[in-house]
């Protein structure tokens, strides 16, 4: 039995697939819906067996545990702690091959949240407030204080993600989307063979490979351009940005990270700067 245990954003989808197709002696799936890998660059149409993510379904699965197959199961719930849940892993699959995607330092953490918003909110028309730890009148608040309330608080969630792996046994695989992301063909053949045994380079393997990495890319490129967009702006470099259409995550963490630095945002409007003049006449150096 094999089970992907994964934070919302950190690939689960993908590890699904990789294992289904790439793997020796695993039959592959002939159902798979196209296209694989959507605008986003999600692949959330790939089929899923055990796709948990409540603390209902946890007592469920372990009341009778499968032996075969792929599960993806979820961590945290908004309703069961990563603790706890990797805790009744040990429980109650002490020999089953688990595969762990965690977040392994805040700078992947900021492209998980993009990952979210895009994957997610977007590309499946999720609410916010079903993804993120938003207040239960985020609906009714302008843009620039629901930047405001992200900005303080987004830094915390992704700690709270880091610190997942420091709970997970030593026998399971633990992956961080750092190297799925920089070294991912390696980290796809690795996986293969922690679960099996890798099938073997194939045309359509490194097709597979090239095209995820590409369509991860506007994630990585979005998190760049917001340090670059602080780096500018605090130093009086001129930048426009204005063809970039930032998400509001992407305002929330400029903000965040200008604070960090001493400046504070004097924004009231719903429409965040364009340019690093911009944004810099919008500062407070905080004494």
């Amino acid at each position: 039995m094999v089970y992907i245990l994964f934070l919302a954003g950190t690939f689960g989808s993908t590890v699904n697939h990789v294992i289904s197709e790439y793997c020796k002696n695993i039959p592959k799936r002939n159902n798979l819906h196209f296209p694989l890998i959507n605008d986003q660059g999600a692949m959330h149409r790939v089929v899923k067996d055990g796709h948990i993510f409540s603390n209902a379904s946890y007592k469920k699965l372990f009341q009778n545990p499968p032996t075969v197959g792929i599960h993806t199961p979820l961590y945290p719930t908004w309703d069961l702690g990563s603790a706890e849940i990797i805790g009744l892993f040990e429980k109650h699959c002490p020999n089953d091959k688990v595969v762990f995607l965690y977040i392994n330092d805040r700078h992947h953490g900021e492209i998980n949240l993009l990952a979210q918003y895009y994957k997610i909110h977007i590309g499946e028309n999720v609410p916010l407030g079903n993804i993120f730890l938003l207040p239960n009148n985020w609906e009714e608040l302008r843009r620039h204080q629901l930047r405001d309330f992200i900005s303080k608080n987004y830094v915390k969630e992704v700690g709270m993600w880091g610190d997942a792996v420091s709970y997970a046994p030593d026998q399971w695989l633990k992956i961080p989307t750092s190297k799925l992301l920089n070294n991912t063909k390696q980290t796809f053949v690795d996986v293969c063979n922690f679960v099996d045994e890798f099938a073997g380079e194939s045309e359509s393997f490194n097709e597979f490979v090239n095209i995820w990495v590409n369509k991860q890319q506007y994630l990585i490129d979005e998190v760049n351009l917001v340090n670059k967009i602080v780096y500018s702006t605090i130093n009086q470099i001129d930048l426009d940005w204005s063809q970039s259409n930032l998400s509001i995550l992407s305002e929330s963490m400029i903000q965040t990270k200008l604070f960090e630095n001493g400046y504070e945002i004097q924004l009231t409007s719903d429409t965040f700067c364009n340019s690093s003049e911009q944004l810099n006449k919008q500062l407070r150096k905080m004494v």
